[in-house]
């Protein structure tokens, strides 16, 4: 073994010793048994001498037992080995503490617990000398003003003027980082003040922890919730939180994106919530519903039939949706292959809104003639409303007014729909723009203006997509 390699591991056996002496010490601390807890600090010190935490609790330990000299001496010792140590401030803090009124404080505790906050601050400030707490009692004074909404802005500002005043306590910059993460608005400030604390402070590390799991996390706020994991890796709580809240920012941009025709940004954030989950229902509906809209309805189906294996409340409607993306995928199969109307026909023999689908593919694709026989059942005797309505509708996209007039006139009054009568309006206004067109053909200008006049008065309502067939392209659910 080297020099080197000898002197590390004497150090880590002596490590490892003071370690087990310190955990002697506050065992017979607490059981309240001081003079053996002393003893095994004693023991540390005489391996080392100037060891800051043991002079620490030996002027503490000392100074809660009312031994005020001894007290005072190992305080000496420690300002000399150690004159920047925060254990110098905390025991000054400690002593102010002991000279409180214990009456008064509980009952400012007491009144403070039971919503008193005015009377509670009334019994803090009857024990200061003058309007300035003690450094012992600064942050929960601070603190219990900052618990009345109405004292909230005081607290905040004496607190800030408070800490800059006396950066070298720890407390009351704990108790303004804690106070900051109350609001919105400053929860970013207090976390920003109790990240570097916490690893140190318990107070700190407690108050950090609840500002996570208040916070709405954003992009940029990532780096708390490593750093947190990193010191607090079993901690699945607050790890679980960041993970919903920001899949649930990316879902629901997603859909402001896919609402609004940006697909490929959408895409881009669906993808990332199912890297975080991937059984997140809304994210593979979107999914679906983008497939969909690009035409790959075989992929869409398999979206929205994962979205609906998942329960939840939109389930059947997305169970429908699969439904729907997979027959739009047959009927562009049946359109490229020029499938025969006819066969259609026999498999869906009472669905004039399917008939109308596969019409209008097939009119895309060229196959006019197709699509104007798969309609013609509406023209038979005994047709549906439904049938005759989207025969209707076939015809007016076509420009057939004459045909989606006559249409329209064999479905009774009473069954017909606010649909129905808007498309027959929108009809007859195009019949007369025929009728004037054809008055102007002939050289009758001022029928043709007559004409104009009358339907200039009584416009069609604009056009809408009837609800009973608004199924092609399902709207994303939020």
């Amino acid at each position: 073994m080297t020099l080197a390699a000898s002197g590390g591991a004497l150090a880590a056996g002596n490590d490892a010793a003071l370690q087990a002496l310190f955990a002697q010490a506050n065992y017979w601390h607490e059981k309240s048994h001081d003079e053996l807890a002393m003893e095994s600090l004693q023991k540390v010190l005489s391996v080392d001498a100037n060891n800051t935490q043991a002079l620490y609790l030996m002027a503490l330990w000392s100074q809660q037992g009312g031994d005020m000299q001894a007290a005072a001496q190992w305080r000496a010792r420690l300002a000399k080995a150690a004159p920047d140590s925060p254990g110098l401030q905390d025991l000054d803090n400690a002593k102010k503490m002991s000279q409180v009124p214990q009456g008064q404080l509980s009952l400012a505790r007491q009144q403070a617990r039971g919503g008193n906050i005015p009377g509670a601050l009334a019994t803090w400030r009857s024990m200061f000398n003058g309007n300035t707490p003690p450094a012992g009692l600064a942050a929960e004074y601070y603190l219990t003003m900052a618990s009345d909404k109405s004292l909230y802005p005081q607290a905040i500002s004496e607190l800030r003027q408070y800490v800059a005043q006396h950066p070298q306590e720890n407390a009351p910059r704990v108790a303004l980082g804690k106070a900051l993460t109350w609001r919105e608005e400053t929860r970013r400030e207090g976390i920003a003040l109790l990240e570097p604390m916490a690893s140190g402070n318990k107070e700190a590390d407690s108050g950090l922890r609840q500002a996570l799991l208040w916070l709405g996390p954003q992009a940029g706020d990532e780096q708390y919730y490593d750093t947190w994991m990193q010191r607090h890796p079993q901690d699945s709580e607050v790890q679980n939180y960041f993970r919903e809240r920001r899949s649930g920012q990316a879902r629901g941009q997603g859909y402001a994106n896919l609402n609004s025709g940006n697909t490929a940004a959408a895409k881009q954030q669906f993808e990332e919530v199912l890297q975080t989950n991937p059984q997140d229902a809304d994210a593979l509906a979107g999914m679906g519903y983008i497939a969909q809209r690009s035409g790959d309805y075989q992929a869409a189906s398999q979206y929205l039939s994962r979205a609906a294996d998942l329960g939840g409340d939109a389930s059947a409607t997305r169970r429908q949706q699969a439904a729907d993306a997979l027959f739009y995928g047959q009927l562009a199969q049946a359109s490229r292959r020029h499938c025969h109307p006819a066969r259609r026909r026999r498999r869906y023999p009472d669905d004039p809104w399917l008939r109308l689908d596969l019409a209008r593919l097939l009119q895309k694709s060229g196959n006019g003639s197709e699509a104007s026989s798969l309609m013609s059942a509406a023209y038979r005797p005994g047709a549906s409303n439904s049938a005759l309505y989207a025969a209707a509708l076939f015809a007016s996209e076509n420009g057939a007014w004459q045909q989606a007039q006559t249409l329209l006139a064999r479905i009774p009054g009473g069954s017909q729909t606010s649909d129905m009568r808007d498309l027959r309006q929108r009809v007859n206004y195009n019949l007369q723009l025929v009728t004037a067109e054809n008055y102007l053909a002939q050289g009758n200008t001022i029928a043709a203006s007559n004409t104009l006049r009358a339907i200039a008065s009584t416009p069609p309502k604009a056009r809408r997509t009837p609800a009973s067939w608004r199924v092609c392209w399902p709207r994303a659910a939020t």
